[in-house]
């Protein structure tokens, strides 16, 4: 998931971007916005905005509003908005928002769900959509993605799948698992894909 924060509040970035990491499991792309104008400018196309009424004019929220096709929780619970986005209190409580995250999730048709891994020290992003299938020998795991790469990770395959938490993947083996978008025809263990 990719998403953007505006609050003004270097302390509250920090806690909201805690909160989200351990949410997602890490499987998140954070981008914290300095300005306004930031918002209109991003070049990333996110699936979620954390928006602080409080910092910004009414003029600015109805033209993000207008600006953006993406959902956006408004931190301030006396806010009047144009459109359906979600309000929670500015005060940060993890129900409040695990609750506003699970009904933008529920509601969003178009939210892309990623994994992260750490690739030569650094960590990499992977949409789950461009995932095929997975096949893991012991420690080693190699993803085969959409655009025939590979892309390999030590960890287990169980722990992966754990990880990802996306009811399209399926175990079909002790080695292997499938994203049910690949597949044309599932017999037993064996999977035949889109491609062949």
């Amino acid at each position: 998931m990719r998403i953007g924060i505006y609050t003004g509040d270097y302390l509250r970035n920090s806690r909201i971007i805690s909160f989200l990491d351990e949410y997602f499991l890490g499987n998140c792309f954070i981008y914290s916005f300095l300005t306004v104008s930031e918002i209109y400018e991003s070049p990333t196309e996110l699936d979620l905005l954390f928006l602080n009424t409080n910092e910004i004019t009414h003029k600015d929220l109805s033209s993000i509003e207008n600006a953006i096709d993406y959902p956006i929780i408004l931190l301030d619970n006396k806010v009047n908005t144009q459109k359906n986005n979600l309000t929670i209190p500015l005060l940060f409580n993890r129900l409040n928002y695990t609750k506003a995250l699970e009904t933008v999730i529920k509601n969003a048709d178009n939210i892309e769900k990623l994994v992260h891994f750490k690739q030569e020290g650094e960590r990499v992003l992977i949409p789950l959509d461009n995932i095929r299938y997975i096949h893991s020998i012991k420690r080693e795991t190699a993803l085969y993605l959409k655009s025939l790469k590979t892309f390999k990770e030590n960890e287990r395959l169980g722990n992966l799948c754990s990880r990802i938490k996306d009811d399209r993947f399926l175990i079909i083996h002790n080695e292997y698992a499938v994203n049910m978008d690949y597949v044309k025809v599932l017999k037993g263990d064996n999977a035949l894909l889109l491609d062949g």
